[in-house]
């Protein structure tokens, strides 16, 4: 579940990424902040672009 998490997440950025050239804000659920953080960096080394989280309650 967890790896499948990632690879949405990974799938998504990557398509933000992709389409604009600046950093992006983006607004997850408290509970895949740890995971999201991992991909951001991951992007950030490999492509430059940034991206600012703020994790919020999940609704559960």
């Amino acid at each position: 579940m967890r790896l499948a998490r990632l690879i949405l997440i990974n799938a998504a950025l990557r398509l933000v990424v992709t389409v604009q050239a600046a950093d992006i804000n983006v607004a997850l659920a408290a509970n895949l902040t740890a995971p999201t953080k991992e991909i951001a960096s991951t992007v950030k080394r490999t492509a430059g672009h940034g991206a600012a989280m703020r994790a919020g309650a999940n609704g559960q």
